[in-house]
C-alpha cells in the first residue's frame, strides 16, 4: 500500500493538511476558481501508494509521460499525443510574459529547452490532486546551461531546483490543457534577475525572497 502522510503544504498560496496516517482524507479550506470558500478533499500519493482511482491514474500516466518523455528524454513529437490543441504552459515566476501554447508551442519550448540546458533532467517527488481533472506534482532536478539562454552566452554552471508544477486535463483526461510552473531558479536565472534590479532601495531583499 502507499503510505499517506500528513503535512502541511502551499500551492500557490493556499495551505493545505494533505492526508493522514490512516490513509484518510482531510477536509481543507481552499479557494475554488469561482471564488467562494469551500471543502476540498486533497489527497497525497506517494511512491509506495497503490493509486485504485482510474481517473487518478489516467492524470498520473499524462504527467509522467509529460516528465519522462517529454521534457526527459526530450522526445518533442509525443506534444501531440498529451497536449491539447489549446494548452497552455507558463512559468508563472521565472517568464511569465512568454507562455506556450497548443502542441507546437511546446515542441519550440523543449527545443529551446534542450538547446539551453541539454542534460535537463526532473524526478517527480510526489502527486497531489483535489479533483478529478487537476493535479499537483512536486519534483527535483538539474541542468547544465551549455547553449544560449534568454539571450546569454552559455554558463556552464550546472543548477539543482525543485518545484511544483500545477496541471489540467481535458474531462476525459487524455489532453493536459494547462501546465502552470512553480520553480526555483537557475543560477541564469539569478544573475539575469541582478541585471534587471536596479541596485540601491530593496534590490537585495527582492532578490532574497525570489531565491
Amino acid at each position: 500500500m502507499r503510505e499517506i502522510s500528513t503535512q502541511k503544504t502551499a500551492v500557490a498560496g493556499v495551505a493545505m493538511n494533505v492526508g493522514s496516517a490512516s490513509g484518510k482524507q482531510s477536509l481543507v479550506s481552499a479557494h475554488r476558481r469561482s471564488g467562494r470558500i469551500g471543502a476540498v478533499r486533497v489527497f497525497n500519493i506517494k511512491d509506495t501508494e497503490e493509486v485504485q482511482d482510474w481517473r487518478i491514474k489516467d492524470m498520473m500516466t499524462m504527467t509522467e509521460k509529460y516528465f519522462i518523455d517529454f521534457v526527459n528524454k526530450g522526445h518533442e513529437a509525443i506534444a501531440d499525443e498529451i497536449f491539447d490543441d489549446n494548452a497552455v504552459h507558463m512559468d508563472l515566476v521565472w517568464d511569465p510574459l512568454h507562455p506556450c501554447v497548443g502542441p507546437e508551442g511546446l515542441k519550440h519550448y523543449l527545443h529551446d529547452l534542450k538547446e539551453a540546458f541539454p542534460d535537463f533532467h526532473v524526478d517527480i517527488v510526489d502527486m497531489a490532486t483535489c479533483d478529478m481533472n487537476g493535479l499537483w506534482v512536486r519534483y527535483e532536478g538539474f541542468a547544465s546551461n551549455l547553449g544560449e539562454y534568454h539571450g546569454h552566452k552559455p554558463s556552464h554552471h550546472t543548477s539543482t531546483f525543485s518545484g511544483v508544477n500545477m496541471f489540467r486535463f481535458t474531462k476525459d483526461r487524455t489532453k493536459i490543457t494547462e501546465v502552470m510552473v512553480y520553480r526555483s531558479a537557475f543560477a541564469e536565472d539569478k544573475e539575469e534577475l541582478r541585471e534587471k534590479v536596479p541596485e540601491g532601495g530593496f534590490r537585495e531583499l527582492r532578490l532574497r525572497r525570489l531565491m
